[in-house]
């Protein structure tokens, strides 16, 4: 792949390769289109826009694809150099309208995007699907695809069951080895699955496909779009190079696996950095920090718009419908509402534009953030008109957390949509006598309100607990940091703390932050050191799957863990 980006990179140079064959007359005409013509690898020879100013031909070219300079961008929008960003932006804009017919045109392109398309709209009805349809879909999966999930299933079975070691199993009674071993069957064979094993099976297959189909989708656009600046201004290649060093070492970074969290968030942002004009937009109208909805976004799809969760949230904001029906009720409420729905007229109309633009989606998530920010400060009272911003926007975004959360836990959509359409998905009512009539049975309809007042009392009881136990490390963060540092120089640290402190918690001094997190991540990992100290830990999905099949035998020989493939084994 490098050498043939290499290659097309070489066919472009703004008005130099039409000079060759057509002549010093025609010169001037193909600066502003393409110009067509067989090489020797049966491509195009490209003759990209010319950039004003005066040519340096002694300095070499600076090398890049469109994607990377639309990146280039997106990065000084991030930091907040809008100077370098306008004067990036008449180059993007001048190579992308020239690429745009050949994006449109390519074969490889339209199939990768077909693919992507197709799988998006398979996900979003996903949570929809009857479980014997996506029985079928994971019994014809390949093994191998599921290996990963069913093995850490497996595992956390035995654990649950007090099987630390494989001599444990000796110790089970004939009692607790019959449930474990009914357990290891429906979390391992696809005809015995549970309802809820089988969507998050179907859901982590396709989700895959979904980040190898972009992943390819963006190679192919970065080799079709060669970008070559030799006719640029010296000074406009130098802010270009610097960008483009600082995406180089930020690759380098996502790279590194000493810190798995900040790859997955460099590597989200690295993509995210495309739409970093509408962020910037969208935050801007609705009072909200460009940096906090970039992080959001990350930590919702990682800047992949076709993902779609198993609970059914899509976009790049991985948006319920009940979030994108509160947006339309109170569009009028939220500030920038208006503006950026503008030429929306309905909800319909709404989730079907989140669903087609990525663009759309991150309006929708600022909307929906500033939403919870004014019910918080509506919660909180007079407290609310006293609070810091920093503190108001660290609560909004554990409300958003939390509903997300508890969204995401449902078996279907919603707990609102689900007790809404109850009556409809039963519409058939057993009949009874009643003065000399027949009537619907009203014992039904008193069990489907009390069905919705159990489903009411259970979501806020979770809800609470959730919320708790999200304040209560928060509240743990904060006394540590004291410990570590002494309130005064908390104190002054947080008057000087960045906008996006309270994201990591409110903290300032590097080594504080550090001393809390290592403390908080430690209390994690000894809530689990019995499983960590278990070899179980190491094994790999043919050892668990052995261990099962010796815990289980006692039963009739009928039921089988499925073989592994030999390709597997890698």
């Amino acid at each position: 792949m490098e050498s043939t980006r290499s290659a097309n990179r070489s066919r472009v140079s703004p008005g130099r390769s039409g000079a060759v064959f057509w002549g010093l007359g025609l010169l001037l005409l193909l600066p502003s289109s393409p110009v067509r013509g067989q090489d020797g690898d049966g491509g195009f020879k490209l003759s990209g826009p010319r950039t004003s100013g005066v040519s340096n031909r002694q300095e070499p070219a600076v090398e890049l694809d469109l994607q990377q300079l639309i990146d280039a961008r997106g990065l000084a929008l991030l930091t907040g150099d809008d100077e370098a960003a306008r004067s990036l932006h008449g180059l993007v804009a001048r190579w992308r309208e020239f690429y745009r017919e050949r994006l449109a045109s390519d074969q490889q392109l339209k199939q990768l995007q077909g693919q992507i398309d197709s799988l998006f709209a398979s996900m979003l009805r996903d949570p929809r699907r009857p479980t014997a349809e996506l029985r079928r879909v994971v019994k014809h999966s390949p093994l191998e695809q599921r290996i990963p999930v069913v093995g850490r299933w497996l595992r956390a079975i035995f654990w649950r069951a007090g099987v630390l070691f494989p001599r444990d199993v000796a110790r089970l009674t004939a009692d607790e080895r019959s449930r474990l071993c009914q357990k290891l069957r429906t979390a391992s064979l696809p005809r015995l699955m549970e309802s809820w094993r089988l969507r998050v099976l179907v859901w982590l297959l396709r989700d895959r496909q979904v980040l190898r189909l972009s992943a390819r989708r963006d190679e192919r656009v970065a080799e079709i779009t060669p970008v070559s600046l030799s006719d640029c201004p010296p000074t406009l290649r130098q802010l270009l190079q610097r960008y483009l060093d600082m995406l180089a070492n930020l690759r380098l970074r996502a790279a590194e696996k000493q810190a798995p969290g900040q790859g997955r968030t460099l590597r989200g942002l690295l993509r995210g950095l495309r739409y970093m004009d509408t962020i910037r937009q969208a935050s801007q109208v609705t009072g909200l920090d460009h940096r906090l909805v970039t992080r959001l976004l990350i930590q919702e799809s990682a800047f992949i718009h076709q993902r779609v969760s198993w609970a059914g949230a899509f976009s790049l904001a991985q948006f319920l419908n009940i979030a994108l029906k509160d947006i339309w009720q109170f569009r009028h409420r939220i500030p920038g509402a208006n503006r950026l729905l503008a030429g929306v007229s309905s909800y319909q109309q709404l989730r079907q534009q989140v669903i087609a633009d990525p663009r759309m989606a991150i309006r929708a998530a600022c909307i929906y953030f500033r939403r919870l920010r004014d019910e918080v400060a509506l919660r909180l009272g007079d407290k609310g008109r006293r609070m810091s911003s920093e503190m108001l926007t660290l609560l909004s975004l554990e409300l958003y957390l939390l509903r997300n959360g508890m969204g995401q836990m449902a078996t279907f959509d919603s707990l609102v949509e689900s007790r809404l359409s109850w009556p409809q998905e039963r519409l058939v009512l057993p009949l009874v006598p009643a003065a000399g009539g027949m009537l619907p049975d009203p014992a039904t309809l008193l069990a489907g309100w009390m069905e919705g007042l159990v489903r009411r009392l259970v979501e806020r009881k979770v809800s609470q607990a959730v919320f708790q136990g999200r304040l209560a490390r928060l509240h743990q963060a904060l006394g540590l940091a004291a410990y570590n540092a002494g309130m005064q120089n908390l104190i002054r640290a947080s008057r000087r703390r960045g906008p996006l402190g309270p994201l990591s918690f409110p903290l300032e001094l590097d080594e504080t932050r550090n001393y809390v997190d290592d403390i908080l991540d430690g209390m994690e990992l000894i809530s689990r050191v019995e499983h960590l100290a278990s070899p179980l830990h190491d094994m790999d999905y043919r050892q668990l799957v052995e261990l099962a099949r010796r815990a289980c035998g006692g039963d009739d020989g009928t039921w089988k863990l499925p073989p592994v493939q030999p390709a597997a084994q890698k």
